[in-house]
């Protein structure tokens, strides 16, 4: 008897931690044909990624941006608009809104583990990628002609972020610590801008020649805690470089690193915060759920954005023309020919 009921028990457990889980939420958004269009990636498992357009104004239903072939993540549109990149297992591409497929942009020399491709201009992209067992920073064109624009011996470049002619990066060297780093694309100067010492700091975003923001961890991090509290410090120009930790902010760490189906593909990129001029949005525990909250630049205050309490997770707010969008978890079996309902705050 007691067999069977810790086989049940087992059975229960299993069944439970199989549970489908599916996450969708905005990751761009833009005006096509005169009307706003959202762009929500819907994770439906760690080896399905759709992408779905959605005009949050429209009479019309969403409709997928991509083929069910791509698997899109790291979306960033195209500085004029008109289309978009992503990351496909791996590999870069850029989709125009006026054509049918994306094109590929692809290597010959051997590079790998590429992040978030950054548009410089509807033809040029900058990323970080690794080569000869370290990061470097990679400048190429829609025809896949790269060009190593930072390698140092030593160091990984990861991160880059730019503002005008400048891209910043980071710096890690494992006994030099962190730097924040730029280089001139004009002139390919580089000039450190500031050391940040040994931490663990990643997702630079600078949004200014005079002022980022990066995510920094624990140094060492327990991939078996239940959550893992991280803090949003930005970064700016006043006389010289300063730090300033804006908040705190908390979330479930098998979200993160966990192997099984709750693990998020894009992991800490589904709930960075977004910076704007008067308010940074954020993702955070509350209770046992992840909710979504604003940071007063002004009065330095957090509060809630939405003052219900629901049972699964809102993250990944995100501001456009005046509206907040925002994603949520769904737990249970749904039809992935359909986009969960999105939704918004004015």
């Amino acid at each position: 008897m007691k067999k069977f009921i810790f086989s049940l028990l087992f059975l229960s457990f299993s069944l439970q931690s199989l549970t489908p889980m599916r996450c969708c939420y905005p990751v761009a958004a833009t005006i096509k044909g005169g009307q706003t269009c959202v762009f929500y990636l819907d994770q439906q498992s760690l080896q399905c990624l759709q992408l779905w357009e959605v005009n949050p104004h429209g009479c019309s239903d969403p409709n997928k941006a991509l083929m069910f072939i791509y698997s899109p993540s790291s979306i960033s549109l195209l500085p004029s608009q008109r289309g978009f990149g992503f990351i496909d297992r791996g590999r870069i591409k850029m989709k125009s809104f006026i054509k049918r497929s994306p094109h590929s942009l692809d290597f010959y020399e051997p590079i790998y583990n590429i992040t978030r491709a950054q548009w410089i201009d509807d033809e040029h992209c900058y990323f970080s990628a690794k080569q000869d067992s370290r990061y470097k920073l990679f400048i190429s064109d829609l025809e896949g002609e790269l060009d190593v624009l930072v390698d140092t011996e030593g160091a990984d470049i990861v991160y880059p972020s730019h503002v005008g002619d400048s891209i910043y990066y980071l710096s890690k060297d494992t006994k030099e610590g962190i730097n924040l780093f730029l280089i001139d694309r004009n002139s390919n100067e580089v000039d450190c801008v500031m050391p940040l010492g040994r931490k663990n700091v990643a997702f630079l975003e600078m949004r200014s020649g005079t002022e980022g923001f990066f995510v920094q961890a624990p140094f060492s991090i327990d991939t078996e805690a239940d959550n893992l509290e991280l803090e949003y410090y930005r970064i700016y120009l006043d006389g010289e470089w300063k730090l300033e930790k804006l908040f705190s902010f908390t979330l479930p760490t098998h979200y993160l690193f966990g192997k099984g189906p709750e693990r998020f593909y894009e992991s800490l990129m589904a709930f960075l915060p977004k910076a704007h001029e008067d308010e940074i949005l954020f993702s955070s525990l509350l209770d046992a759920y992840v909710d979504i909250f604003t940071y007063n630049r002004v009065s330095r205050r957090v509060l809630p954005i939405l003052e219900d309490r629901v049972e699964f997770d809102r993250f990944g707010a995100m501001e456009y023309h005046g509206e907040i969008y925002y994603g949520r978890t769904v737990r249970g079996d749904t039809d992935y020919d359909e986009m969960p309902d999105f939704v918004s705050v004015e």
